[in-house]
């Protein structure tokens, strides 16, 4: 990952290497406990981020774990590639594609057709986010869940900022290819951070990570 969007085998390699990650090749017993059932506490957000590895602006790799009934706010990943592995958990996904991609957001909103609208139970197969499909998303926690991300390029610099929406007047669709409007929301999102030793080994890959 260099920053520059991927290609169709970079990616292909990447997804290969992340199907074959289950919780227990990570090296966290808070995440692996939480996996097979203990509770989930941290305080004050529904949403707990694991930093593994950063190479600003180039990509980010994380684990985001969620309380049940917690969510990610819908958001989107501006000219951004993410891969995404549902580790564990049962969690539904909401994701949204711009109609035009150049257009703004204007007071009604913007107009949006819904892709997918969906209920996982990991572990899943690695999904991807274009900068043109999938590129909005919301998710929620049916039960204690967790994903890994690797983004690339990661977000800032003014150019990539995450932003957050909200359904505007045509309200919740009810079908895939149905257009909505979405609003630019003005509530912020936060999620507890910590970062650890993580240990990973797959097949012949062994990366190990101190931060």
């Amino acid at each position: 990952m260099n920053g520059a969007t991927p290609s169709a085998k970079d990616i292909e390699e990447w997804k290969n290497i992340m199907d074959k990650i289950v919780v227990s090749d990570i090296a966290h017993e808070g995440l692996q406990a939480i996996a097979s059932g203990a509770t989930l506490s941290f305080p004050g957000e529904d949403v707990l981020y694991l930093g593994i590895c950063e190479n600003y602006p180039k990509y980010n790799i994380g684990i985001f774990v969620v309380k049940a009934g917690g969510e990610i706010p819908l958001h989107d990943h501006p000219r951004m590639t993410v891969l995404s592995r549902h580790l564990f958990g049962k969690m539904r996904v909401t994701s949204y594609d711009w109609i035009d991609e150049e257009a703004v957001v204007l007071n009604s909103g913007r107009p949006a057709v819904l892709v997918a609208d969906s209920v996982t139970e990991g572990p899943s197969p690695t999904t991807l986010i274009t900068p043109a499909k999938n590129n909005l998303h919301r998710v929620v926690a049916i039960t204690p869940s967790a994903f890994l991300d690797v983004l690339t390029p990661c977000y800032g610099d003014g150019e990539r900022d995450c932003h957050y929406f909200t359904l505007g007047s045509t309200g919740n669709p009810k079908a895939e290819s149905e257009q909505v409007l979405l609003k630019s929301s003005s509530t912020p999102f936060f999620c507890v951070s910590f970062v650890h030793v993580f240990v990973f080994t797959v097949g012949r890959l062994e990366l190990t990570v101190y931060l």
